[in-house]
């Protein structure tokens, strides 16, 4: 902000006069696209605060040089005349040929493997996932018994199924998560638990769906990619807790399965159907473990 409004006063114009100096304008100028300029400023933004937590007990010179460095990029970028730096553009006939290419990968089965290896295991992930705690509460039965009640009438009158299994999903995953944090069957005395590692495959099994499936499919957002970053980033941030349950590895997971449920959901036309039986399934453990287990 200061570095905008310094450069208004020397262009003899009033500072509070609005024009296309901002950071996004100048990286536009540079040749990149909307998502990639916003994608930038996200991961400046997660670098300086990862700076900050990691550097948070080191001297003030230290800290000083740092935040000198990043002004000095900032204030760089707003000296450099728009379109200095420009991505290089293909010719015509490059593109054609490059959308010829990506449209005959595409259309290869191969390229279907990781989501339809998500389609098998992210049910397989939620049975699991009932049997991780110890125990579960009555009250989580209760919870479970409401959401069978609405994923039932959703199936029976065939209206927004797929919004209600989405929800389904999301209250029941988190529940789930909630729970084999909270009563472990066993004390976790390292990072390398079953639940640790199978979601880290769905998290690759997640990456590589995104990947291969292309924007005409299925697209992503700077903040998707923020929140992907988020999920990585949580578990190692400061403590916090709900009771004794750690909340960033916690979140970190729940982003996992989420990404998986919309990827699901949107990339195949009988995933609702299914997801929503899967829930009724999984939901019906959920009982049985709270009310009669």
């Amino acid at each position: 902000m200061i570095g905008v409004m310094g450069q208004r006063v020397l262009e003899g114009r009033s500072p509070f006069v609005g024009d296309r100096n901002h950071i996004h304008h100048r990286l536009l100028s540079f040749g990149l696209n909307h998502g990639q300029a916003v994608t930038t400023i996200y991961l400046v933004h997660g670098l300086m605060v990862s700076c900050a937590y990691f550097l948070r007990w080191q001297s003030d010179v230290l800290l000083l040089a740092m935040y000198l460095a990043f002004a000095g990029a900032v204030l760089f970028v707003f000296a450099l005349p728009p379109g200095r730096i420009r991505a290089p553009r293909a010719s015509s006939s490059t593109q054609s040929s490059r959308v010829v290419i990506r449209n005959v990968s595409r259309s290869q089965s191969k390229r279907e493997w990781p989501l339809n290896l998500l389609y098998v295991t992210v049910p397989c992930y939620l049975a699991w996932a009932v049997t991780v705690p110890q125990n579960i509460p009555s009250e989580g039965g209760m919870i479970a018994a409401g959401l069978a009640v609405v994923v039932i009438g959703a199936l029976l009158s065939r209206s927004a199924i797929a919004w209600v299994v989405r929800a389904v999903l999301y209250i029941g995953s988190m529940c789930l998560l909630y729970y084999g944090e909270a009563f472990p069957r066993t004390s976790v005395t390292t990072l390398l638990t079953p639940t640790n590692m199978a979601m880290v495959i769905l998290g690759a099994l997640v990456f590589l769906a995104i990947r291969w499936a292309g924007d005409a499919q299925f697209q992503t957002t700077p903040l998707d990619h923020l929140i992907g970053l988020l999920a990585v980033a949580m578990p190692f941030l400061p403590e916090m807790t709900i009771g004794d349950v750690s909340v960033g590895p916690l979140m970190a997971k729940a982003v996992v399965l989420f990404f998986a449920f919309e990827l699901l959901l949107y990339l195949r036309s009988s995933a609702a159907i299914r997801l929503g039986l899967v829930s009724l399934a999984i939901l019906t453990g959920i009982m049985w473990r709270a009310w009669w287990s």
